[in-house]
């Protein structure tokens, strides 16, 4: 979609702010515990050697996954990869080929790294979720590999993912023959998904695009335990859907941490203890939308929002922020945790409305352009007047939340 054009369903939409904003069961979950900056997933990808897991890796999580070493003490036979900032390793296993003492220490090793994951304490440990990568274009699949997915499977969801299916009918082939062999082999595989990681060009033309990536992805995460989704969607960069999901993750957390500070209410003087929060979440954000976010990018933000915020956003552009929010003594005198909650689902909702339209694409170095700041003030307007009805102990004379327009 052009940036016009995903500007202009954006406008039309600027005031639909139901889906942008977390519901305050949802909020309370996190700030009970329910959700933790730390939860992390892990996922081990398994297949012999060449059938494209190094692609697939690139193609969920993105190419600056770095390799943070081999698997010893355990094994010499995976390596674990590893992004700054962000709750994911991934355990690579290499060395699954055709002999026989191979195979038996692979399929010993990976065991042994799931058993002695779950002997931590934490389930971020943890191995979550297992890939095990069939070639499209390989010869059969051999009895050694069922024999390792039947074992696997004991311990912990396996997907197996039919790679380089360029040729559709070879793709399904193979899959109905895995899928003939899951009742005589006891299989108990959670999903069977043909993938093309990048598209296949001949020349300039394009002869297999990539497909089934997505669909990966969401299947992972609906299999994934509760308190890891949040960070394979964080972690994942193929699926708009959990994206956005992740990013309401962020807002949702931040709210969280801004409703505690505001639990016993802060002077409007000492609202800079919010901006640490709220310039955490918007890097967050920004993350997960490719898009560089440095320091002075805040102040940018929040003069989008809210014109009269002095450039150094600090408290001040916190205090201006609040001229959002309906008169009255919980506004105006101190700002409460529903206040201070209200404001960082709404700058964060704001942000994440600008980016779904396009500003993802924009250097932000020269400010953000005008269109985007009228719609960032439209749907912070509309947020705030949601997420505080209510909650604010308004005065008789309190009206609704003003839409800078």
């Amino acid at each position: 979609m052009a940036l016009k054009d995903k500007l202009g369903s954006a406008k039309d939409g600027a005031l639909d702010v139901a889906g942008l904003l977390l519901a305050k069961k949802g909020r309370s979950r996190v700030a009970s515990g329910g959700m933790s900056e730390h939860d992390r997933v892990n996922i081990l990808i398994a297949g012999k050697t060449g059938v494209g897991k190094s692609s697939l890796i690139n193609a969920v999580f993105g190419k600056d996954l770095a390799r943070t070493g081999i698997g010893a003490p355990v094994t010499q036979y995976y390596e674990r990869f590893e992004r700054a900032g962000i709750p994911l390793t991934v355990y690579d296993f290499k060395g699954l080929e055709l002999d026989p003492q191979v195979q038996r220490s692979v399929r010993s090793d990976i065991k042994k790294l799931i058993a002695a994951n779950r002997r931590n304490v934490s389930r971020n440990d943890d191995i979550h979720l297992v890939w095990y990568c069939i070639s499209s274009e390989g010869s059969k699949v051999e009895d050694f590999e069922f024999e390792l997915i039947q074992d696997i499977s004991k311990y912990v969801d396996v997907i197996i993912v039919i790679t380089k299916s360029y040729d559709g009918a070879d793709a399904s082939e193979l899959m109905a023959y895995i899928e003939s062999q899951r009742e005589v082999r006891g299989l108990d595989y959670r999903g069977l998904v043909p993938v093309v990681s990048f598209d296949k060009s001949i020349g300039d033309v394009v002869v297999a695009p990539a497909c089934g990536i997505e669909e990966l992805t969401e299947l992972s995460y609906e299999l994934l335990p509760e308190v890891q989704r949040r960070a394979f969607a964080e972690a994942q960069r193929a699926s708009a859907l959990l994206r956005k999901r992740a990013a309401y993750s962020a807002i949702g957390l931040a709210s969280a941490s801004s409703a505690a500070i505001g639990a016993i209410p802060i002077k409007k003087a000492d609202a800079a203890l919010l901006v640490p929060i709220q310039m955490a979440m918007l890097g967050k954000i920004a993350n997960l939308y490719e898009l560089d976010f440095h320091k002075d990018d805040f102040s940018k933000v929040i003069a989008a929002v809210a014109p009269a915020a002095l450039p150094t956003a600090g408290k001040y552009g916190v205090q201006t922020l609040l001229g959002f929010v309906p008169a009255g003594r919980a506004a105006t005198a101190v700002i409460s945790g529903s206040v201070a909650a209200g404001l960082t689902v709404a700058l964060g909702a704001a942000f994440v409305k600008a980016l779904e339209a396009g500003l993802s694409e924009v250097d932000l170095s020269n400010g953000i352009p005008p269109e985007f700041a009228d719609l960032m003030r439209a749907t912070f307007g509309a947020s705030i007047a949601d997420s505080l009805k209510g909650a604010v102990g308004a005065d008789s004379s309190a009206g609704a939340a003003p839409v800078v327009s």
